[in-house]
């Protein structure tokens, strides 16, 4: 999976480079997290529940425009298909050395002929197919710190996260309001 920063000018999104979503430094996702629930953090609350939305995460892309997306390309390296999605929202749950997320993506294209559309310029609908998939990182917040590297396990059979009862319902939840439009 690669991730790209894509801004918006008239109806089309123009990609303006790679992006690191995971990572305890420079990740979008920490570093949201730091401001958005610094008070949480402090507190040394476990687990935190937070939620990251759209305008979040254009807001911190540090762009003049007022729209900017982050858009997975989930077959990087597949010559002829081209499968992209746009972030819509991403719903965590921190703790416990580990951090599942569900994000509920957009769907741009899935495996679509690298020649009928560009990655480097589109626009799609924007009522577009939902779709969520679940990831986890290792790392957390723990006395008022972030904890641990903040990254992706390698590739392999079982890199799925596992989800406790508590952590499910809370994707189901946040799911259904989401669903609803409510954020």
């Amino acid at each position: 999976m690669a991730f790209y920063w894509y801004e918006k000018a008239s109806n089309s999104w123009s990609r303006k480079g790679p992006v690191a979503l995971f990572g305890n430094t420079n990740g979008i996702i920490c570093r949201i997290l730091k401001g958005a629930y610094a008070s949480q953090i402090e507190k040394n609350l476990e687990p935190i529940q937070w939620k990251i939305t759209s305008p979040q995460i254009s807001s911190i892309l540090n762009s003049s425009s007022s729209e900017n997306a982050i858009v997975i390309d989930a077959k990087p390296n597949d010559p002829k298909k081209l499968s992209l999605y746009f972030i819509d929202s991403i719903y965590g749950v921190s703790g416990w050395e580990w951090t599942p997320f569900m994000l509920r993506l957009k769907e741009i294209c899935t495996d679509g002929e690298k020649e009928c559309i560009n990655p480097e310029c589109f626009s799609f609908k924007i009522d577009a197919e939902i779709i969520y998939t679940f990831l986890y990182l290792k790392g957390d917040f723990h006395e008022g710190k972030i904890r641990g590297s903040w990254t992706a396990p390698r590739p392999s059979s079982t890199n799925t996260p596992l989800l406790w009862p508590k952590t499910f319902e809370y994707f189901l939840e946040m799911r259904a309001l989401a669903d609803k439009g409510i954020s």
